[in-house]
């Protein structure tokens, strides 16, 4: 490895939140039937906030919905892996494709990324596929859904507390993840800037609003003020197909479409495929465009130069 690559992955590992999975693959699941784990995600989710909480009634210390709040999201986050994802390899490894007894590098070597001098894969970890009510996604989704949605979510109360709107602060918030997959969340160490990855940010940045705030907020107080899990959070409200990148496709940039094209041209046969026609009309079916996704059609109409031009890189473009 030359000194660029060290530098880089020096930068990336000291940036805070990079340090989750790059990218991951929804194309190698084409044909593939993984379980449905919507039951154990959404169980374990509330079973965390749970346990955080009474970590904090414990301590005998009357605190903020606010400071509970934060005092349980982070319980989802680490340093070099985020919790999230290192439960999934644990607890739901055989659920997984491909499955958490699989090296990275046999994982690496089927994926789209599979070409010499690739960053993603040969120096950082994958994501692994999971099947949520019928949407696949990558883990590394869950891991921008719990943090980089917090820094959103973050953002957001800045830019209120600031005299902001509501959409304003939330188009603050969308911009600063924009600007975040042009940079070392993207385009930078991987050479991808993943519209899937930015409606996983968004839709933490909706998830975390919910624990103080709305008509049914997830968290209230008990008789002795104690901060408890009134409402449980339901993951569907929120992952959704615009999450996998075979049906919300990233853009890749000049040298890494180099690379990437013909790995995605191995796919063009398939596409047509009975079960892929099957799983994109149930997208279709299902799928209902969020703020988030509004909003970057909108930069992308507008001509917005940091919103990069993707449908030449469309399976439907590529495959003759």
């Amino acid at each position: 490895m030359n000194n660029s690559w060290v530098l880089l992955i020096l930068v990336v590992l000291i940036i805070p939140g990079v340090t989750c999975a790059l990218e991951s693959d929804q194309y190698m699941t084409w044909g593939r039937e993984l379980r449905d784990v919507s039951l154990e995600l959404n169980t374990h989710v509330n079973e965390t906030i749970e346990q955080a909480l009474q970590q904090l009634a414990e301590k005998k210390k009357i605190v903020s919905c606010e400071k509970a709040h934060d005092f349980a999201i982070k319980k989802f986050r680490g340093f070099i892996v985020h919790k999230i994802e290192t439960w999934l390899d644990d607890d739901l490894g055989d659920d997984l494709y491909p499955r958490a007894d699989m090296n990275l590098p046999d994982y690496f070597s089927i994926s789209i990324y599979n070409y010499r001098y690739s960053v993603v894969g040969r120096y950082f970890p994958m994501g692994r596929n999971l099947n949520f009510n019928g949407v696949i996604l990558g883990s590394d989704k869950l891991a921008h859904f719990f943090s980089t949605g917090l820094r959103y979510f973050n953002l957001f109360k800045s830019a209120k507390k600031k005299g902001m709107s509501d959409e304003e602060a939330t188009r603050k918030a969308i911009r600063y993840g924009i600007s975040l997959e042009r940079s070392y969340l993207g385009l930078w160490p991987s050479g991808v800037f993943s519209w899937g990855d930015l409606e996983a940010n968004y839709q933490g940045l909706q998830m975390n609003r919910r624990f103080c705030d709305g008509d049914r907020p997830y968290l209230a107080q008990d008789p002795e003020g104690y901060w408890r899990l009134a409402n449980p959070v339901e993951m569907g409200d929120f992952l959704n197909p615009y999450m996998d990148e075979t049906f919300n496709p990233s853009y890749y940039g000049f040298l890494k479409w180099l690379k990437v094209k013909p790995m995605l041209q191995k796919y063009c046969s398939r596409k047509l495929a009975p079960e892929v026609t099957k799983r994109m009309d149930y997208y279709q079916s299902v799928a209902k465009k969020s703020y988030n996704i509004r909003y970057l059609e909108e930069l992308r109409a507008a001509g917005d130069r940091k919103i990069p031009v993707r449908e030449k890189q469309y399976l439907s473009a590529i495959c003759k």
